[in-house]
């Protein structure tokens, strides 16, 4: 299905929405840009790659190198305006672009692999187009320095350029004064990172088209109060709420089966969570750091496989007002098991 974040064209708000790929492209062993002053700037083109030539001439320059492109640097070089990246080019290092607060601009090729952390930290970019879309784009987009972005625009864009969809798979809301969002029908998957630090998010409202919430979907959204996870999902990933503070109770559906490691994980506010009948597995450390957990209701009739540290590293999350509800007939069961055993005090019948 989705495999890498391949061709993007990064603008900003001074651009038009309509800008596309350039229709010339540099040879392999040249970078094309423009600056604000006319003037040149130092650009890598990859470890020991001699520049054979830096000119400005029409309006243009063009670096020249001894070797073909393979990796492109230009941290901090204010008077960077557009640069158009040859053919060939497989990665942008983290911070790559950083500090490049005129950059208007940055054409990158369907041949990047890889793209690092806050490749374009501090450019103030306020809109993006991306024209092709395989693969977790969530992670990276995430930490591309894109805070101040607000639309997409290009094949993958939603109809208000909110978000990045593809294939029925939600891959990315943008951030930027972000309070509330309703999930488009039809949507079968959050993928990771989707949310990713959203911190103005209050309430998401998930349609019953989504199967999966998947790794960090929603790490970081600390303003996040109320979310209604719907029948049709069967698995929440790792990490999935990771740093969700403000969220103050949660009902998992009767269709989920596994709740991943670090699920619920630093939700400080989670006073009450209801584990469904369904559930067979809690990954390790999925309420870790709860520390405002007073009620965990457990539906499951027989008790579900959990690692010794689910409920948090050395029981932080359970005191003398922490209560465990589970079935009537299987509270003997759950006081009998190795793990969950360890809270034979705190485990009491579902009233």
């Amino acid at each position: 299905m989705l495999r890498k974040l391949f061709t993007l064209v990064l603008c900003l708000a001074t651009t038009a929405i309509a800008v596309q790929a350039q229709t010339q492209t540099p040879p392999d062993n040249e970078i094309w840009y423009t600056t604000t002053d006319g003037k040149t700037v130092n650009i890598s083109g990859g470890h020991d790659n001699e520049v054979l030539d830096n000119s400005y001439r029409n309006g243009v320059g063009a670096i020249k190198f001894k070797n073909d492109v393979t990796t492109v640097c230009c941290e901090k070089c204010y008077s960077l305006k557009t640069i158009i990246i040859p053919n060939g080019v497989t990665e942008i290092g983290g911070g790559a672009f950083s500090g490049c607060t005129n950059l208007v601009s940055i054409t990158i090729p369907d041949t990047v692999t890889n793209i690092g952390e806050e490749s374009f930290q501090g450019c103030n970019l306020s809109s993006i187009i991306i024209n092709v879309v395989v693969g977790n784009p969530s992670y990276v987009l995430n930490t591309l320095g894109v805070d101040n972005i607000t639309a997409y625009a290009g094949e993958f864009s939603s109809t208000d350029g909110r978000c990045l969809v593809a294939d029925g798979v939600l891959c990315h809301v943008l951030p930027k004064d972000l309070t509330t969002f309703v999930i488009p029908d039809g949507m079968t998957n959050i993928q990771g990172y989707a949310f990713s630090h959203c911190k103005s998010l209050v309430s998401v409202t998930i349609p019953e088209s989504i199967t999966s919430i998947d790794d960090f979907a929603f790490i970081g959204c600390c303003g996040l109060t109320n979310i209604t996870i719907p029948q049709s999902v069967t698995s929440i990933g790792y990490g999935a709420f990771v740093g969700c503070s403000s969220l103050a109770s949660i009902d998992i559906p009767d269709s989920v089966t596994v709740i991943g490691e670090f699920a619920f994980a630093d939700c400080s506010s989670l006073a009450s969570i209801t584990i469904p009948e369904g559930v067979t597995h809690v990954g390790d450390s999925a309420f870790f750091d709860c520390s405002g957990l007073k009620v965990l209701t457990c539906k499951a009739p027989i008790p579900p496989r959990v690692l010794p540290g689910f409920l948090g590293f050395a029981d932080l999350c359970i005191d003398a007002e922490t209560q465990i509800y589970v079935p009537k007939k299987s509270v003997k069961a759950y006081k009998n098991n190795y793990i969950w055993g360890r809270y034979a005090k705190s485990i009491k019948p579902i009233k």
